[in-house]
């Protein structure tokens, strides 16, 4: 998917985060961005991710503080 002129990797997440999209997206040098949501409660900011292989399979591997708690829907909707 092309977002904000780049080419964003958009899906369901895996490996423990069930009912969780994943949005991956380049920002060069090897290195990529990463958000984590469960469209409800929850978003989850990865900076500088870098690939990495995994038992034989390439994977994004990356830490994060950046937690964030979002706003339930009927409080976005009334603001």
């Amino acid at each position: 998917m092309q977002r904000d002129g780049k080419r964003h990797i958009i899906g369901p997440s895996t490996r423990g985060l069930m009912g969780w999209e994943f949005d991956l997206w380049s920002v060069g040098g090897g290195l990529f961005h990463a958000r984590a949501t469960d469209n409800r409660d929850w978003l989850i900011v990865f900076n500088d991710c870098e690939t990495v292989m995994d038992d034989g399979q390439q994977c994004i591997e990356g830490w994060t503080n950046d937690v964030r708690v979002l706003e339930p829907a009927e409080d976005r909707a009334a603001a």
